[in-house]
């Protein structure tokens, strides 16, 4: 194999268009897991699964998926007793709007997989919904709200000032989280990585302890 010769190529199901074009330099491999309105954590593992088939590798590709399902167990049994409490997965676009996680995103699927509910029950445009009005944050008024990653710079003074935002019980009574950056439409690594940030966060937080 050479860098220009490839034994194989893995491609995201977001560049099929050029799928023709790169059949003429080697095989292709494509694994979607991300597919509107299903949660993608599964559809992730069973894509390991193929990849080390195809390799020749189905001992590694077990052997990664029992790890996976040993940090998951681990971070579930550590957040059992927040899991009572509904929580909102949010991305803030600006001081008047968020996106929302649904159950059809890797972070909802997993916040799910370590037994937490999500308290967005709606529908969802392929993973989150947006532009979601800050104020239906309200529905659930016993949530926490997790944000997940930055909030952009020019959204936080709108929001320390914002009569909205502040009258959000889950905000005025200190349920809410900030995560750093996840890539929302990673895959495994990602989900994992949500998984030990929010295991983190909420036991830093000292909810459970209320």
């Amino acid at each position: 194999m050479s860098v220009i010769r490839p034994d194989l190529i893995l491609l995201s199901p977001f560049y099929t268009r050029h799928q023709a074009a790169l059949e003429r330099i080697a095989p292709i491999i494509s694994l979607p897991f991300y597919v509107k309105g299903e949660p993608p954590f599964e559809k992730a593992c069973a894509a390991v699964s193929a990849l080390g088939a195809r390799l020749g590798r189905e001992k590694d590709a077990v052997s990664v998926l029992m790890k996976i399902e040993s940090r998951l167990a681990e971070c579930r049994s550590g957040l059992a007793r927040f899991a009572k409490r509904p929580t909102y997965l949010v991305n803030v676009g600006d001081a008047r709007h968020v996106r929302v996680f649904g159950s059809d995103s890797m972070f909802g699927d997993v916040l799910s997989r370590l037994g937490l509910r999500n308290a967005w029950a709606e529908r969802s445009r392929y993973t989150f919904a947006a532009p979601v009005p800050i104020e239906q944050l309200a529905k659930e008024g016993d949530a926490r709200i997790v944000i997940i990653s930055e909030i952009p710079v020019e959204a936080r003074a709108g929001l320390r000032q914002s009569m909205i935002w502040n009258a959000l019980a889950p905000v005025k009574e200190g349920r809410l989280l900030t995560l750093p950056n996840i890539n929302p439409y990673g895959g495994i690594l990602a989900g994992l990585r949500f998984a030990r940030l929010l295991h983190e966060a909420l036991l830093a937080s000292g909810e459970g302890d209320r």
